[in-house]
């Protein structure tokens, strides 16, 4: 990414800013454009209060606290093909058949194939 030298010259001496909006200002002045921003409208009082008193145990602001469940909840999902495929196997009822029972059911249903008829 190319660094906006008049913006990074003018983060050198901010005007009063606090920690969070001075590491905003520096993203948009390395990466040259704003982070997105989200307003959550009519949170239930009982919402709020738990995530002041998360944010509380964490040691974070609400705003960070919030930041950290969306991007938790949003992360995409690093399973692997083996989990997946062992967790769907998991899942499924139990076949009783036999897959060779299968295999010779379908060879003796083409045993009298013939490609030239239609």
């Amino acid at each position: 990414m190319r660094e906006n030298p008049r913006a990074m010259r003018n983060l050198r001496d901010p005007p009063c800013l606090d920690k969070q909006k001075r590491r905003y200002h520096i993203l948009i002045a390395i990466e040259g454009r704003a982070m997105g921003q989200l307003l959550v409208r009519g949170l239930d009082d009982r919402i709020i209060g738990s995530l002041k008193r998360r944010a509380e145990r964490n040691g974070r602001s609400v705003e960070a606290e919030h930041r950290a469940i969306l991007e938790s909840a949003l992360e995409p999902e690093t399973e692997s093909f083996a989990e997946l495929a062992a967790r769907l196997r998991a899942s499924a009822p139990p076949s009783k058949i036999d897959s060779a029972d299968l295999i010779r059911a379908d060879r003796d249903r083409n045993y009298d194939y013939d490609p030239d008829k239609p």
